[in-house]
């Protein structure tokens, strides 16, 4: 693998959607007992940056590039959380969002944050318009990514708490 580079601190904004409290994920799966993190991001040294420090937390990643093996992904692991990038080869975050969440079940409460290069003003309201419960501009704050997939992964997800 090749060395990644240091990435940046850049401000990320986080915020709930208001839904009810849940459970979600398989619960007691790999490193420290959390749950599965979803990483949908087309760029290889990004994708493999993120998948890195969570897994260095202790997190169990699967990792897709494209949407359909994201969806697929998603059917096998049962993710705790997604960290969607909206850009991607075959779909974009729109497609991705109504196809996951069309898949029925528990898919319906998994908690998405969108990775995004748009500014800030327009990254939440696209978080708005999807339903996501967040979102992360590029490049990423690492702290910023590592405490909001820790209020989704391994534990109850409550709107509002942090």
């Amino acid at each position: 693998m090749p060395d990644l580079p240091e990435m940046p601190r850049a401000p990320a904004i986080l915020g709930p959607t208001g839904e009810a409290p849940l459970r979600v994920g398989r619960g007691g799966c790999g490193g420290r007992g959390l749950d599965t993190v979803l990483v949908v991001e087309d760029d290889p040294v990004l994708g493999a940056l993120v998948v890195r420090v969570l897994r260095e937390d202790g997190y169990p990643v699967a990792q897709a590039r494209h949407g359909a093996e994201a969806l697929r992904l998603a059917r096998q692991e049962h993710p705790a959380c997604v960290l969607l990038d909206l850009h991607l080869p075959d779909m974009d975050g729109a497609a991705f969002v109504a196809a996951f969440r069309a898949a029925g079940g528990a898919a319906g409460a998994v908690p998405i944050v969108l990775c995004t290069g748009l500014d800030a003003r327009a990254a939440a309201r696209e978080t708005e318009r999807l339903g996501a419960v967040g979102f992360l501009t590029k490049p990423y704050d690492l702290d910023a990514l590592t405490a909001l997939v820790g209020r989704f992964a391994g534990r109850t997800y409550s709107p509002g708490t942090s």
